[in-house]
Parts: C-alpha cells; structure tokens; sequence
C-alpha cells in the first residue's frame, strides 16, 4: 500500500495509538476479501496484491494490461476480532507427509496471515479456511 494510506491512518488514530496489525476490506465488482498490510511503500494510488486476493477479488487477468488496469478495487480499514478457532481441509496429499502438523499449522500461520476467512485457499501446500471464529 502507499505511504499515503499510513499517513491518514496515522493521523485518523493519532500517532501513537495506530492498531496492529492493521487489516483492511478490499472490494471489487462485488466481490471482498480481507487483507493485512506487509508494508506501505507502493506509489500513490497502487496497491500489491498476491496471486490469493486477485483470485479472491475475481480480476480478470486475461484481458490486455489496459484492460486489467481499469478493475477498480476499495480499500477499507476494519478491525476484525481476533480468532480463536480456525478449521482447515488439506486440498492435497502433500500435507500427510508433514512430521508434525500442529507446528507447522501453528507457526506456518501465525508466521505468515494476517487474517484467514472462509473460503480462502491459503498456504504452498493448500489448506482450504473453513471457518474462522472470532473470540467471544
């Protein structure tokens, strides 16, 4: 995200009180997903997206980059409750061949997302999100 969106965040917040982590709701031709930031350091008015939330957001990678160019997305910060139980489906076989699963679940996920909702495909080894309950 740009350093722009920090700023306004920052100045929305106050400086000292910006929440961590910070996750937004994007949203595109009626589709939404929910996002974390790694770092605002894109151009104005650019955002980096990977491959899961283009997906997620239904963008048409199959048209020419002018085309591609004119899919519009929102952004919106939320704050989102914190989960206590997620429940994930391996997609593949290649899951089996871990040695020790909570561990790798644990510290793969917590390591590398922000958020997890239903629906998502997440992870090299494709873990399919369920369902994500937030704490009471």
């Amino acid at each position: 995200m740009p350093a722009q969106a920090l700023e306004t965040l920052m100045r929305g917040f106050g400086d000292d009180s910006v929440p961590s982590p910070l996750t937004f709701e994007l949203t595109s031709r009626g589709s939404k997903c929910f996002v974390g930031v790694q770092e605002f350091t894109s151009p104005d008015g650019v955002i980096t997206v990977p491959q899961a939330v283009i997906d997620a957001l239904n963008l048409r990678q199959d048209l020419p980059l002018a085309a591609q160019l004119e899919d519009k997305i929102a952004v919106r910060y939320v704050a989102l409750p914190k989960a206590r139980k997620v429940t994930i489906q391996p997609l593949t076989a290649d899951f089996l061949d871990i040695h020790d699963h909570r561990s790798f679940l644990e510290n793969g996920l917590r390591s590398s997302f922000t958020v997890l909702f239903a629906g998502q495909v997440r992870g090299g080894r494709g873990l399919l999100v369920l369902e994500s309950a937030a704490e009471a």
